[in-house]
């Protein structure tokens, strides 16, 4: 056999087993980059979406874990007291409702498993600080509508909330005084101003009208003002920046279909 017939028999295989061996790892590198892909689907108010992800960088489970805390607002403290009348103080406060529901939900946002970024490590514990501002401020509320002194225990980081809370404490004459302002600012903001003055007139002339009072200026003024002092995880995270970083999880989104608004 000749030289060069001997480089034939010996080069020639093994170029065609090396040409084998480059062909099989594209293959199974595309094989490999399909299967770690994976599709998740979501919705809105008016739409459907589907999203394709990377299960090397996001499981399922964490893309679940924030559409729940940024998209559907499954962990806000929704239990608050409703109180219009003096009459609502025994028949509509159910405190423990709001115990219920805040041991469930925070124990629920504490063990969500979200992506490891600053920006969901953010927000959870962000809405971890806003439920518990929520829950202390409604506990507050349910207590100061039988005890007037429970105010004391909460400290608003609205000043209007502090200023109700020093009349509410005070009662008597500083109470209906304060009264019948708020009833003024009220009717100013109300497309039916007299029905809500006569409503005024009629309570005032009640031999109830220190409980009449004590309902509208906590509902009305201390409630709605300290309400306004919470921090908001939305205040820190708006809609716009949570969208982003929703859609950073995904390689691509699309639309599948919308409804009539």
């Amino acid at each position: 056999m000749t030289g060069s017939s001997l480089v034939a028999a010996t080069t020639f295989p093994y170029l065609r087993d090396m040409k084998y061996i480059i062909i099989m790892a594209f293959v199974l590198t595309g094989l490999n980059a399909i299967a770690q892909n994976a599709s998740y689907k979501w919705e809105d108010e008016l739409c459907l979406y589907e999203g394709t992800y990377d299960t090397k960088k996001v499981t399922k489970t964490q893309l679940k874990a924030c559409y729940r805390l940024a998209l559907q607002n499954d962990f806000d403290i929704n239990t608050s007291p409703m109180v219009f009348k003096p009459e609502d103080i025994q028949s509509r406060l159910q405190p423990e409702k709001l115990e219920e529901e805040y041991t469930a939900k925070a124990e629920q946002l504490k063990k969500l498993e979200l992506p490891q970024t600053p920006f969901w490590k953010g927000l959870k514990a962000a809405k971890l600080k806003e439920q518990q501002q929520r829950y202390e401020f409604n506990r507050t509320a349910f207590k100061a509508y039988k005890e007037v002194s429970a105010l004391k225990e909460y400290q608003s980081k609205n000043a209007a909330a502090q200023r109700y809370t020093t009349i509410l404490l005070a009662g008597g004459h500083t109470l209906l005084n304060e009264w019948k302002d708020l009833r003024k600012k009220m009717a100013e903001r109300n497309g039916d101003p007299d029905r809500i003055m006569r409503e005024y007139e009629a309570r005032l002339a009640s031999p109830e009208r220190l409980n009449y009072a004590f309902v509208d200026v906590m509902t009305f003024g201390w409630f709605n003002s300290a309400n306004e002092g919470i921090e908001l995880a939305a205040d820190i995270y708006p809609s716009e920046m949570i969208h982003k970083e929703w859609k950073k999880l995904f390689l691509k989104t699309k639309t599948i279909h919308c409804d009539e608004p």
